[in-house]
């Protein structure tokens, strides 16, 4: 009840919240008559699709031990830098090596 349907949409839309959280606050928004907008649903659209981008990618290197360096450059221009991040830790963990750059 303290956010607006705007403040909403900029969380979801900035990635601040996860795609289960991003569920629940669009579920209570329609359940509380907000009507959404043509523009509000793509919008909401491309961020569910990234981020359910990213824990597919993410749930295959927790199975595969890591992601390679070849396979993490060809993703990297569609993950967040949060997500590259959490990529390349749970890859050393898990014994990847990388070149410098």
């Amino acid at each position: 009840g303290h956010f607006t349907p705007d403040h909403v949409l900029d969380m979801i839309t900035c990635e601040y919240v996860d795609e289960y959280t991003t569920d629940r606050l669009v579920h209570y928004l329609v359940d509380n008559g907000y009507d959404f907008k043509y523009d509000e649903i793509i919008d909401l659209a491309e961020y569910i699709n990234q981020s359910l981008f990213e824990n597919l990618i993410i749930a295959r290197a927790k199975k595969d031990g890591g992601i390679s360096y070849e396979d993490l450059l060809d993703a990297a221009e569609y993950l967040s830098e949060r997500t590259v991040f959490k990529l390349l830790f749970k890859s050393i963990e898990c014994g990847k090596q990388y070149s410098p750059e």
